[in-house]
């Protein structure tokens, strides 16, 4: 009865990720926004706060890919809400890359570094190698901080959060997202 019902909820709910995701690869942002919207909805419908969280997370790039700072700030915001409440730590380390790009477009360069070196400490407090797509995004980050700041201080400022000695690493991140998901 109810597993079943939930296998057969669950797939349509991947399948639109699915879609939302190859859009995405296929450099269709836009498609992806709207792909993202239907997941979430039904994400929400059926209780599933694990995937709305990711998908919010998902989403909020997207959106910061497509210039909504707002709308992105936004679902980044509820994505960190749900990943907090469910201590859902690998998805906070990706949630740390996403409050760089903010402070970036917030003119905040030396606190985007600095984010930068919480999500790669977070990844590195969960023994999780950091995926390519996720170090890709990062690296775009990087290149306008390198450019403002020169390399070797956002070297130092990334180092610095990773260096700083605490029971979780991530939580030098955590704290200083906090004001760009609020803004």
């Amino acid at each position: 009865g109810g597993a079943r019902r939930g296998a057969q909820v669950a797939g349509p709910r991947a399948a639109l990720r699915s879609l939302g995701a190859r859009a995405w690869g296929r450099g269709d942002p836009g498609r992806e926004d709207a792909h993202g919207e239907r997941g979430i909805a039904s994400q929400r419908a059926h209780y599933d706060l694990d995937g709305t969280a990711v998908s919010l997370a998902n989403l909020g790039r997207v959106r910061l890919a497509l210039g909504e700072g707002e709308a992105a700030r936004a679902a980044l915001r509820e994505s960190l809400t749900l990943a907090l409440r469910l201590d859902y730590r690998m998805l906070l380390a990706y949630l740390l890359g996403g409050a760089a790009e903010l402070a970036w477009q917030a003119g905040d360069p030396e606190q985007a570094a600095r984010l930068i070196g919480g999500a790669a400490a977070a990844f590195e407090a969960i023994a999780m190698q950091i995926p390519q797509e996720e170090i890709d995004e990062h690296e775009r980050t990087l290149q306008p901080l390198r450019e403002t700041l020169g390399a070797e201080r956002t070297a130092e400022l990334g180092e610095d959060v990773r260096q700083a000695p605490s029971d979780d690493p991530g939580d030098e991140g955590l704290t200083a997202t906090m004001p760009y998901f609020d803004r």
